[in-house]
């Protein structure tokens, strides 16, 4: 006879290190697994036919383990909380249809419900169909990532205005006179009326994402690119809208199908609590929060002004150490890219690359960059930073910072700016 031991509430990245134990202790990361790893649990815990000689108090004090504590690396709870979210998404893909027979929707939903992978997956279901998609988003780096991740040929994706200037022919200059505000200026509207290809030879479907940052121009070029006969889906969230003057235009809300995306699937409760917060739609739940700090889900760092790069480069060591990739790490200001303290101007943090979420290595690298320039995507963990001298939209910064954390949120920044926000102050 042996013995063995099965903690099916308990994850764990180690065995205990007593001989009399190794390789006998099965956690709830096991579970799925059971039919692999019996037979070598069997192996290890029947002993061989003949009695164990010995200290027998010893030897059963360390076969209960006194002394273990079970304790998982944060690199290996993102991985597990991934395989959730993996189920947990396609109870998404279910949604499309429920929805799918309709040629022209509005879909409304709040971060982290899904809405850029139920926009990427109509893409490649209707191209599987048979028909030419145009799948357009306002963000470069999501524009950049749909167009690596979508292999389908019958699928065209971009950012909005790297589309118009590609239907312009127009290379994108990339030197150090370069104006980019005079070289987007108007590229929309004149890809409408310039650029756009016969209606013969337009797309059957287009479906926008990030629609509350497109402006008239942008609408403008959508429209003429959508077919009166084809469809127009477009995901949209108010929330995350940064520019006043940009509206959905009234025809979405008059004339298309509804429908509205009422579950978050990309951020655990402590962190979703607190984007709920900064998008006016909750109160804060302290107790879940403090919850979310005690299991390191969250981390509020305090930093002086001077030392901020290196507390924030000590938090991605910190990551690292426990098991994290660099590819499962960003850095994100809330600050713009204009201002010439902003982090995300830094090659290296902690003595460790970073890279803007617009470069060709992004996918591999520890991304810094603006919150705006990251909006669109996530990592399972994410370090919000650059707070101070944020003269406008706070909250829809911070909305859009936080929310982009899969798994894991830290906060580094000085004290007095932390105390400014109500939401912070009260657990430093």
């Amino acid at each position: 006879m042996g013995e063995a031991v099965c903690f099916p509430d308990t994850f764990f990245s180690k065995q205990p290190d007593q001989s009399d134990l190794r390789g006998l202790v099965i956690g709830a990361q096991d579970l799925p697994y059971l039919d692999n790893i019996l037979n070598d649990v069997m192996e290890s815990a029947v002993p061989d036919p003949w009695p164990v000689k010995g200290p027998w108090i010893n030897t059963l004090h360390k076969m209960w383990g006194e002394t273990w504590v079970p304790k998982l690396k944060l690199g290996d709870r993102i991985g597990l909380e991934t395989e959730e979210r993996i189920r947990l998404d396609q109870e998404q893909m279910e949604r499309l249809e429920d929805i799918k027979e309709n040629d022209r929707v509005l879909i409304k939903g709040g971060a982290g419900t899904g809405k850029t992978l139920l926009a990427r997956e109509l893409a490649i279901r209707e191209a599987s169909n048979g028909y030419r998609v145009l799948l357009l988003c306002f963000t470069d780096a999501l524009g950049s990532w749909l167009k690596e991740t979508i292999t389908h040929p019958g699928v065209t994706s971009f950012s909005i205005c790297h589309f118009a200037a590609d239907l312009l022919n127009l290379d994108i200059p990339d030197n150090p006179g370069f104006d980019p505000s005079e070289f987007w200026k108007d590229i929309s509207l004149r890809a409408a009326v310039e650029g756009v290809p016969k209606n013969e030879d337009s797309w059957d479907c287009v479906i926008v994402d990030e629609g509350q940052d497109l402006g008239e121009d942008d609408w403008e070029l959508v429209n003429v690119c959508a077919r009166e006969d084809g469809r127009l889906w477009v995901f949209s969230d108010e929330k995350q809208a940064f520019w006043e003057e940009r509206r959905l235009p009234e025809i979405f809300e008059h004339e298309f199908f509804k429908f509205s995306l009422r579950k978050p699937y990309r951020c655990p409760p402590a962190i979703q609590n607190i984007c709920n917060c900064y998008a006016g739609s909750c109160d804060l739940d302290p107790d879940l929060v403090r919850k979310g700090i005690e299991d390191e889900t969250i981390r509020l760092v305090t930093s002086s002004e001077q030392r901020l790069s290196k507390q924030v480069g000590k938090e991605i060591n910190r990551l690292l150490g426990e098991g994290l990739k660099p590819h499962e790490i960003a850095v994100i200001s809330v600050r713009g890219k204009s201002e010439k303290e902003n982090i995300c101007h830094q090659k290296e943090l902690g003595r460790n690359r970073v890279v803007p979420a617009t470069d060709p290595e992004a996918d591999s690298q520890i991304i810094s960059d603006t919150f705006l320039r990251f909006k669109g995507l996530e990592r399972p963990a994410v370090i919000v930073t650059d707070l101070r001298l944020v003269s406008d939209l706070y909250e829809t910064r911070m909305h859009i910072a936080v929310s982009r954390a899969t798994s894991l949120l830290r906060i580094v920044a000085k004290e007095s700016e932390m105390r400014k926000d109500p939401r912070l102050a009260q657990f430093l």
